[in-house]
C-alpha cells in the first residue's frame, strides 16, 4: 500500500488537527557511507527527521523518522561520520519525500528543439499544478490552525515547553508562532535577499541563460551535477523574470550569512581584516536597524572591558529609544539585577574563583557518588585545595 515505507518500521500513527503523523525507524542494521561506500554498523548518535509526505484522504502526512548517524570505519575516508538514508524515502537535507517532490515538481512544459507545443503533456502538467496548489492550501490551513492553537494556549498562561508537549511541535516552531503578530506574517513569502540554496549557482545560471540555454529543466540538470540540492521549481521561479527581458542581468552577490555578521559585530574591530571591515560597513549601510544594533554592541563592549559602570543607565536608555525588541528584552534583564550588573561593570572583583571552587567540589562529588561517605569526600576536597 505504501511501497516507499517498505524499508522502515512503523511504530505508531496519530491523527491530529494538523494532519497525520507517522513515527518510523529504519529496518537495516547498518548503512553505507556516501563518501567511500563502506558499510558501518557502529552508531555515533541518533536524531529525528521530519518529512512531509503525500496526503492521505486530503490530510497532510508528516513522517517522523528516527535516523542514526554512523562512524565511518574505512581508513582514509574524509567522512568521520555519516547519516543513513532510506531508499525511496529520504535524500540528504530534503524535508519532503521523493514521492511528494515528484508530485510538486511538474516536468518542464517548455518545448525543446524539434518539439512542438502540442507534444507537451498538458494534462499531466495541469495535474501536477493542481497537486501543488492542493499542497499549498493544506499548508495554509495547517499554519492557521497551529497559529490559533499556540495563541489559545498562550492566553491560558502556558509556557513554550508546555505548548511543545501538547501540540507535538519543535521549540523554535512554537516560539515563531507565538511571536508572530498575525497569521499573515507567517504565511508571507520569504523576503528578497534571504540566503537561498541557489545562491552559489546563480552566476552560472546567468551565464548559461545569456549563452542561449532557456530551459529550466536543462539548467536544473546542469547545476545538480555541480552540487545543487534544491528542486527544479526553485530554478524555474528564479529564471522566470529573465524571459521578458531576453537576457539575464548581472548576478547579485549573495548576502553574508548570519553567523558571519554576528562574528563581525562581537569581535574587536582591530581583529577584523580589510575584507571583513568592508563587508560589515556594507551591511550596516544597507540595514539601519543592524547599524543601530552594532553601535549599541560596541558601546556595551567598551563599557564591559573598560569597567565604565557609570555609563550603564545611559546605555539602557539609548537602547530602549531604538526600535530593537530583542535588545529591549536584554535591557529588561539588566534592570532586574541592576545593582549586581553595575558592580560587575565597575569593581575589579570577580566571582570566577568562587564558581571555580564550586565546580571543583561538584566534580569530586560526582566522581565518588555512591562509593564513599562524607568523611572521604571532605578529605579529598581539603587535600585538593
Amino acid at each position: 500500500m505504501l511501497p516507499h515505507l517498505a524499508d522502515v518500521v512503523i511504530e505508531r500513527v496519530e491523527q491530529a488537527a494538523g494532519g497525520v503523523r507517522v513515527w518510523t525507524r529504519p529496518r537495516a542494521e547498518s548503512a553505507a557511507c556516501r563518501a567511500c561506500g563502506g558499510t558501518s554498523a557502529k552508531v555515533h548518535s541518533r536524531y529525528e527527521r521530519r518529512l512531509a509526505d503525500a496526503a492521505i484522504g486530503g490530510r497532510p502526512v508528516q513522517i517522523r523518522l528516527r535516523v542514526r548517524r554512523f562512524f565511518c570505519l574505512s581508513e582514509g575516508c574524509q567522512a568521520v561520520t555519516f547519516a543513513e538514508q532510506v531508499e525511496g524515502l529520504t535524500s540528504p537535507y530534503a524535508r519532503r519525500t521523493p514521492l511528494l517532490r515528484a508530485m510538486l515538481e511538474p516536468p518542464d512544459a517548455e518545448p525543446q528543439r524539434g518539439q512542438s507545443p502540442s507534444d507537451v503533456d498538458l494534462t499531466q502538467v495541469a495535474a501536477d499544478v493542481a497537486a501543488q496548489q492542493a499542497e499549498e492550501r493544506s499548508l495554509v490551513i495547517r499554519t492557521r490552525e497551529r497559529y490559533a492553537a499556540v495563541h489559545a494556549l498562550r492566553e491560558q498562561g502556558k509556557g513554550i515547553k508546555t505548548i511543545m508537549r501538547e501540540l507535538g511541535l519543535a521549540k523554535e516552531t512554537v516560539r515563531r508562532f507565538a511571536r508572530a503578530g498575525s497569521v499573515e506574517e507567517l504565511l508571507a513569502k520569504p523576503l528578497a535577499g534571504r540566503p537561498s540554496v541557489l545562491d552559489a549557482h546563480k552566476p552560472y545560471l546567468h551565464q548559461r541563460w545569456n549563452e542561449g540555454c532557456h530551459s529550466a529543466s536543462q539548467l536544473f540538470r546542469e547545476i545538480r551535477e555541480h552540487g545543487y540540492a534544491g528542486s527544479r521549481a526553485t530554478v524555474a521561479d528564479y529564471v522566470r523574470p529573465f524571459r521578458p527581458l531576453g537576457a539575464a542581468p548581472p548576478a547579485a552577490p549573495p548576502p553574508p550569512k548570519v553567523r558571519h555578521i554576528v562574528g563581525w559585530l562581537l569581535r574587536h574591530p582591530d581583529s577584523l581584516d580589510a575584507e571583513e571591515r568592508v563587508a560589515l560597513k556594507d551591511v550596516r549601510a544597507r540595514c539601519p536597524h543592524l547599524d543601530a544594533l552594532a553601535g549599541h554592541v560596541t558601546a556595551f563592549a567598551e563599557m564591559l572591558t573598560g569597567r565604565h559602570g557609570h555609563r550603564l543607565d545611559a546605555w539602557i536608555a539609548a537602547a530602549k529609544a531604538d526600535d530593537l525588541p530583542d535588545l529591549h528584552r536584554f535591557t529588561t534583564g539588566l534592570k532586574r539585577d541592576h545593582t549586581a550588573v553595575r558592580n560587575g561593570l565597575t569593581l575589579p572583583h570577580s566571582s570566577g574563583p568562587v564558581e571555580g571552587t564550586v565546580n571543583k567540589i561538584k566534580t569530586i562529588k560526582r566522581q565518588m557518588y555512591g562509593r564513599a561517605n562524607l568523611d572521604l569526600l571532605r578529605k579529598r576536597v581539603l587535600l585538593a585545595a
